[in-house]
C-alpha cells in the first residue's frame, strides 16, 4: 500500500480548486507556476514544521489534504516530497481541519459537504466520474429516487454516473450552500442540460451523510426533470 503524504492549505484555496478542477498553490502566497512544484510533507513531523515557518501568522481555515502519491510525479527534495504538477481532486483522499498541535482533527461536516458540492459541480460540468467517485467511501451506499434499488459501493456507484451522463451534453450545474446538521447535509442542485439534443431542466435535492474522514457514506437524491430551460 502506498504511503500517503499530505499538504497543508487554506481553506479558501481548497474550495477554490474544487471549483477549478484541480489545486495549484504549492505553499502560502506561492502557486505551482511560481515555485515549480507543490510543497508537501512526508508526515505530521514535517507538516508542523511548514505550518510553523509559513502559516503560524494565520488566521484563516487550514485544512490537511491527504495525498496518494501513485501515479503522481513526487520527488524529495531537500527531505521534502515535491509534486511536479497540479494535484488532481482524485488523488486527495480525505481533508482534515489541520489542529494546533500539528495533527489532523476529524472533518467536519460542513467541510466534507462543501467539498462534495464543489466537487459534484465541476465534475458533473465537465462529466468527470472519478472526481465524483473520490468522494464516496469504498461502502458507500447510493439511491438515485426512493423507489430504485440502492447503489452500494464506490465502483457501483460510478458506473451510475457513467450511466447517467449518458445522452446529457453541454450540462450548466449548480449546486446550493449545504444545510449541515451533525454528520449529515442536504444540499439542492438544478442543471439546464441537453438529452440527446433536447432542452431539459433537473432540479432537486441530495442527502448526505459523511464519516470523520470527510467521504460521504450515504446518499439519497430526490429530483425532476422538465421539458426547456427553466
Amino acid at each position: 500500500m502506498t504511503q500517503h503524504i499530505h499538504h497543508l492549505a487554506l481553506a479558501a484555496d481548497w474550495h477554490e480548486a474544487a471549483t477549478a478542477g484541480e489545486y495549484r498553490i504549492s505553499t502560502l502566497g506561492r502557486t505551482l507556476d511560481d515555485e515549480g512544484f507543490i510543497h508537501c510533507s512526508r508526515d505530521l513531523d514535517q507538516l508542523r514544521e511548514v505550518h510553523d515557518r509559513y502559516y503560524a501568522h494565520v488566521t484563516e481555515p487550514l485544512l490537511v489534504l491527504d495525498i496518494d502519491p501513485a501515479g503522481l510525479d513526487i520527488r524529495t527534495e531537500n527531505g521534502y516530497p515535491h509534486l511536479y504538477g497540479p494535484l488532481p481532486l482524485t488523488a486527495v483522499t480525505a481533508v482534515h481541519p489541520y489542529t494546533a498541535n500539528g495533527g489532523a482533527a476529524t472533518t467536519d461536516t460542513r467541510t466534507a459537504a462543501q467539498r462534495f458540492a464543489d466537487t459534484w459541480q465541476h465534475a458533473w460540468t465537465h462529466h468527470d466520474v472519478d472526481a465524483i467517485a473520490a468522494l464516496y467511501h469504498d461502502d458507500a451506499v447510493h439511491t438515485s429516487m426512493p423507489f430504485r434499488p440502492p447503489h452500494r459501493g464506490r465502483k457501483a456507484i460510478a458506473d451510475y454516473v457513467t450511466w447517467s451522463f449518458t445522452g446529457e451534453s453541454d450540462p450548466h450545474v449548480t449546486f446550493a450552500a449545504p444545510l449541515v446538521d451533525g454528520d449529515r447535509a442536504a444540499i439542492e442542485f438544478r442543471v439546464h442540460a441537453l438529452d440527446n439534443g433536447r432542452p431539459v431542466t433537473l432540479a432537486g435535492c441530495v442527502f448526505a451523510r459523511f464519516d470523520t474522514s470527510g467521504l460521504a457514506v450515504e446518499t439519497r437524491d430526490y429530483w425532476h426533470t422538465a421539458d426547456g430551460h427553466q
